[in-house]
């Protein structure tokens, strides 16, 4: 653990944000590629539990948490429905939607501007 730690210091300070923000792009482009088929959400609990994992430790990594105010209090919300949702097991049929996705991700984008994530 400790190599790994040293290994994370030894990064550009703005390294968690620019991965955050690679994943979002690949995530816009694999629903821009899929716009209108049917997505059945709920069947990949695994790969749901890892991407929230993942999306956390960014987050921190990035000095999002580092306080505790409304856009925290608010992403935290959003994010453990979604998570608790996601990683349920409950399967939903749903049509894939390059706009809400764009929209959903701009909100994201806002609130953790916001919350200066993006702040160096």
């Amino acid at each position: 653990m400790e190599h790994l730690l040293s290994f994370l210091e030894t990064l550009p300070v703005w390294t968690p944000q620019a991965i955050y923000v690679s994943l979002l792009v690949i995530g816009l482009g694999k629903d821009l590629s899929r716009h209108g088929e049917v997505r059945i959400s709920g069947d990949k609990p695994v790969q749901e539990l890892t991407s929230t994992v993942i999306t956390i430790f960014l987050l921190i990594w990035g000095g999002f948490f580092l306080t505790f105010k409304t856009p925290q209090i608010i992403y935290s919300f959003i994010f453990l429905l979604g998570a608790g949702y996601r990683v349920s097991g409950k399967k939903q049929e749903t049509i894939v939607s390059f706009g809400t996705s764009f929209l959903v991700r701009a909100f994201i984008l806002g609130l953790l501007f916001w919350g200066g994530f993006f702040s160096f």
